[in-house]
């Protein structure tokens, strides 16, 4: 593939917001993309994280015409850069990735990056893109993010079951996201896929499916899988079964942790005049509160408890954290059989119990959904 074809798989720009807003919230010293191309995962990055240094990488000599002011540039192949950055034990706390998705046309002296990051010596492949996420991972510091678009075949061909056992058994799998058939050129069919360099732990696996509707990425159908069921890389089976589930979860902020500023959280709130009902905005500590439970758009979010227990709302803004008040269930199947079910316009009244406060159960919310 030349470079001028490659152009035309630059990363665009509403897709790098969507792979940065999957990276976990910390405080990111460096960030670096080996196949940088456009800028666009990179500019992503400095604008969630504007603190974090900046390197881009490419083989191609245009994206240092179209490197930000704040950026730092290395012409040169991304495979090569990261056996230099191995030899000097140079490491990124963030690494961003949208590499080729071709057979490699230019070899690169295997040896070299294996003798420097052994763990995948035995990988033998020709793929671009096998070769670019084996130089990605090796660029991660400890505890480093690795948040990379890969192909379908990456996720599911048998020929790559070796490097995904792998990654399933060295590192820990924070999420998986399956892209629609259209987003390339091409109708090629990818995932988004975000690894922490760590062994992994028994934290559940994120599956979610990404849709792009009205100008907006919108994540729907997550489910949680168990990190066990990759280890023998085989990906597929823990995926599909996953799409049985459905993913309810209550806030964690109580209202003795609001604040008169800082990070907004959704919360509790009476019904309007005209009977309609959407959540309030407060403010929490980010420093006091640790893992807050985040709703997306698409999500539905459910009034736990007060006066206006069990209405609802399909959620349509930024991630934002919700209170204990609150119920969410993330966008799926069953929630899409529940929007167009008669059910969907009675949960007050079939949920809704309680004598001095009204409230709703969750397992009681799950269970009806499911049902439809």
């Amino acid at each position: 593939m030349n470079l001028r074809k490659m152009r035309d798989y630059y990363t665009p720009t509403k897709l790098s917001e969507l792979l940065i807003e999957t990276v976990p919230e910390r405080n990111y010293s460096n960030v670096i993309d080996i196949c940088c191309g456009g800028w666009n995962l990179l500019k992503a990055a400095k604008e969630r994280f504007p603190n974090a240094l900046v390197h881009g990488v490419d083989i191609d000599s245009e994206a240092l015409n179209l490197k930000p002011r704040y950026g730092e540039f290395t012409l040169k192949d991304g495979r090569e850069y990261a056996i230099t950055a191995l030899s000097k034990n140079i490491r990124y706390d963030l690494v961003v990735a949208n590499p080729p998705f071709h057979k490699s046309t230019y070899s690169i002296d295997k040896q070299k990056i294996t003798k420097l990051f052994p763990l995948f010596e035995n990988v033998n492949s020709n793929r671009l893109e096998v070769q670019m996420i084996i130089a990605n991972l090796s660029l991660l510091a400890s505890n480093g993010i690795l948040a990379a678009i890969v192909p379908d075949t990456f996720i599911s061909g048998n020929h790559n079951q070796l490097i995904r056992k792998l990654i399933a058994t060295e590192y820990s799998i924070l999420k998986i996201i399956e892209l629609p058939v259209n987003t390339f050129k091409g109708g090629i069919h990818t995932y988004l896929l975000v690894i922490e360099n760590k062994p992994p732990t028994k934290s559940p696996i994120i599956i979610e499916k990404a849709k792009f509707i009205n100008d907006n990425w919108i994540l729907r159908n997550k489910f949680t899988t168990q990190p066990n069921q990759y280890e023998n890389g085989n990906w597929v089976i823990p995926i599909i079964e996953s799409k049985n589930n459905i993913n309810t979860f209550r806030g964690n902020i109580n209202s003795g942790m609001f604040t008169d500023s800082g990070n907004e959280v959704l919360h509790n709130s009476t019904l309007k005049a005209d009977g309609s009902w959407e959540p309030s905005i407060r403010f929490y500590d980010p420093i006091a509160v640790t893992k807050p439970k985040y709703v997306s758009s698409g999500d539905l979010i459910f009034c736990r408890i007060g006066k206006s227990a069990g209405n609802w709302i399909v959620y349509n803004g930024k991630r934002t954290a919700i209170s204990d008040c609150l119920i969410a269930i993330s966008r799926c199947e069953q929630v899409e059989n529940f929007l167009s079910s008669p059910v969907s316009n009675q949960i007050v009244d079939l949920l809704s119990k309680g004598v001095s406060t009204r409230f709703i159960s969750k397992i009681e919310l799950e269970n009806l959904i499911l049902s439809l």
